[in-house]
C-alpha cells in the first residue's frame, strides 16, 4: 500500500489551513491606521491601527529600522535596514483629518552618507514600507 498520496494530501491541507489563519498585511498602512506620530527621542513611529474586522483598534509602535535602510544618505524601504542608527526622522504627515484614515503617509529623514554628511529626504513615502498586520504595524 502506497501512503504517499495520502501524506501529500494531508500535508497540503495543513499548509492551506495555516496560510488561511495567518494574518494578511494591509500594505497601505495609512488606509487602516490613524493618529500617526513619531515617538520623541526615538526612531519609532506610533499609530492606532484597525484589525481586519475594521472595528477593533490597537495602539501600535514600530522601530523604523525594521523597515527602512540608509543607502549612502538616501532613505529607502528595506526589511531590517537599520536606518534608525544613522537617520533622524521628523515631520510625519498624512492627508487625513485627526482620527481619520488616509491614502498616504510621508516622513522627512536626514541620513548620514559615507562622507558623514547628512542628506535630507523630504516627504519620503513611508506608506510603501509599512503594513498593518491585523492591527499591528510591520514591514
Amino acid at each position: 500500500m502506497n501512503s504517499l498520496p495520502l501524506i501529500s494530501t494531508l500535508f497540503l491541507a495543513v499548509i492551506h489551513a495555516v496560510a488561511a489563519n495567518t494574518p494578511q498585511p494591509d500594505s497601505n498602512a495609512a488606509a487602516s491606521c490613524f493618529d500617526w506620530s513619531i515617538v520623541p527621542n526615538t526612531a519609532n513611529v506610533a499609530a492606532t491601527c484597525l484589525e481586519n474586522d475594521s472595528l477593533t483598534q490597537h495602539n501600535s509602535v514600530i522601530e523604523l529600522s525594521q523597515c527602512t535602510g540608509n543607502q549612502n544618505g538616501v532613505i529607502g524601504c528595506q526589511v531590517n535596514g537599520g536606518a534608525g542608527a544613522s537617520c533622524v526622522f521628523s515631520n510625519i504627515q498624512t492627508n487625513a483629518p485627526s482620527g481619520g484614515v488616509s491614502n498616504f503617509l510621508s516622513i522627512d529623514a536626514a541620513c548620514l552618507n559615507a562622507a558623514g554628511v547628512r542628506v535630507t529626504t523630504a516627504n519620503f513615502n513611508l506608506d510603501a514600507c509599512l503594513s498593518n498586520f491585523n492591527g499591528n504595524l510591520g514591514c
